[in-house]
Formats: structure tokens, sequence, C-alpha cells
């Protein structure tokens, strides 16, 4: 598989290479959640978090679990 067969190869390649890039991470987590994959897509978001703090990480995480949780509804 290329890394640039889709956004989704191209994150994960870039997280396979520079394994503490926050913003490749948190772009991987955005590619899984708009497939679905909201755990996976959490978790990135945290891991890129952890990496460096920033408000847009948080403001993510809380959508994702809104939408895991179906409370997108709520959302603003």
């Amino acid at each position: 598989v290329q890394a640039w067969e889709s956004e989704l190869t191209l994150w994960q390649s870039t997280v396979e290479q520079l394994p503490l890039n926050s913003k490749a991470r948190f772009n991987l987590g955005n590619e899984l959640m708009k497939r679905g994959r909201a755990e996976q897509g959490l978790r990135l978001y945290q891991e890129a978090n952890d990496i460096s703090f920033n408000n847009t990480y948080l403001y993510d995480v809380g959508m994702c679990l809104a939408l895991s949780l179906n409370l997108s509804n709520v959302c603003v």
C-alpha cells in the first residue's frame, strides 16, 4: 500500500515514521473518525494531546465522545 493512496494511509505512514508528531496522530484520529472508528480516533486524539497539549485536541475529543455516545444533537 502506498502512503499517499488515501488520507488514512498517508497519516498511518506518517505516524509510523514520526511517532512523536502530535499533528500526524491528530490527523490520523480525524481520518478514523470519518470512517466511524471512534474508539481508535479517541485514542489517537489522547495520544496527540499527551505529546503536545492543544485546546483543539480537547474540542475534537469532546466531539468524538459525543458522536460515540450518539449525543451529536446536543453539540452546537
